[in-house]
């Protein structure tokens, strides 16, 4: 799994003018290290990107990352029409839409609505129940918590050592 989306991220990085060294940020280490699906939501979306000239395969890749995860395709929206890239933003629209109603006519109007009720049970169960969860995720919510945890030593080591590293490759030597 983490090799074929990863191929397919890789090709999509390339495709929209990313360097060949993209795969060895350290990112992708952790989402490799993951095994999620960031590496298909990345690639559909640079692959949407790199696509400009055919906006209607980029509206249909829009579609479908906003149909698996939609929180990563927020704002890809503001983006298109930035660009005025309407055919790729109706694409993207009618992809969705025809998504919904394959997995309406597949199982139901129901389901719809036994997803939305979950919802708040997911919230109670696994969020607001196990909040250690939230604390180490890597979202932008557990940030200023984890800033103000941190104490001022460790704010003035890191900094010495990334200006010491920065002078000198070799930073082993001195201490924060």
């Amino acid at each position: 799994w983490v090799l074929a989306t990863g191929a397919v991220f890789l090709w999509a990085a390339l495709r929209a003018g990313a360097p060949w060294w993209t795969l060895a940020l350290p990112v992708v280490a952790l989402v490799a290290y993951c095994g999620q699906i960031t590496f298909l939501i990345g690639g559909l979306v640079l692959a949407g990107l790199a696509l400009g000239r055919r906006p209607l395969v980029a509206g249909v890749l829009f579609g479908l990352a906003a149909a698996i995860k939609p929180q990563l395709v927020l704002f890809a929206p503001l983006a298109l029409l930035a660009e005025g890239r309407w055919r790729t933003i109706l694409a993207a629209g009618a992809t969705g839409f025809v998504l919904v109603g394959v997995s309406t006519a597949l199982w139901g109007v129901q389901t719809w609505f036994d997803w939305l009720a979950a919802l708040p049970r997911f919230q109670r169960q696994v969020i607001f129940a196990n909040p250690e969860l939230v604390a180490d995720a890597i979202t932008p919510r557990p940030v200023p918590m984890k800033i103000r945890q941190l104490r001022w030593s460790t704010w003035r080591g890191a900094l010495w050592r990334s200006v010491v590293g920065f002078i000198d490759d070799d930073c082993t030597d001195f201490a924060a």
